[in-house]
């Protein structure tokens, strides 16, 4: 869920500057993937968003909802108005802190909570523990789904 979330707000972000450039169209390329039920989440999970048993159309009708005002704001009212009603923090925040306050103080202290672990166990994508900082800090979501449920599990990015 986490290499999800991160996956998700970098295309968010993406779709609202390419928005800015090329219209409020862009924003569909977004709404295909954000809203495909049966696409393979991210990190190389095979998990789906319609094996979640969560209710699926709702999400959906929501995702749409917001990607229909949004659009309708930036043509009524422009780019600017339709990021800052929207999705202001994804516009403005650094693209390295994935939606999070304070993400760099998470992966620090995550970091030391690795290093103290017995990671015998571990995926192979956590052994250099300087690669795994660098990938935290940058794109979380491509160490990988194993990397990041071992990881979740034991409480370290909590």
């Amino acid at each position: 869920m986490f290499a999800q979330s991160v996956d998700r707000y970098r295309r968010a972000r993406a779709a609202l500057i390419a928005a800015g450039e090329h219209g409020p169209e862009a924003l569909l390329a977004f709404q295909a993937v954000a809203s495909d039920v049966d696409l393979p989440w991210a990190g190389g999970s095979c998990f789906t968003l319609r094996t979640s048993g969560e209710p699926t159309d709702e999400f959906v009708q929501q995702l749409d909802d917001r990607v229909w005002y949004t659009s309708e704001t930036m043509r009524q009212r422009g780019w600017r108005a339709g990021v800052l009603h929207r999705a202001a923090s994804a516009a403005v925040k650094a693209p390295t802190r994935f939606g999070m306050p304070g993400w760099p103080a998470t992966v620090a202290s995550a970091m030391e909570r690795v290093a103290a672990l017995d990671r015998s166990d571990a995926p192979e994508a956590l052994t250099d523990l300087t690669a795994v900082e660098a990938a935290l800090r940058e794109a979380p979501d491509r160490l990988g789904a194993d990397a990041l449920d071992w990881l979740c599990a034991r409480g370290v990015l909590g």
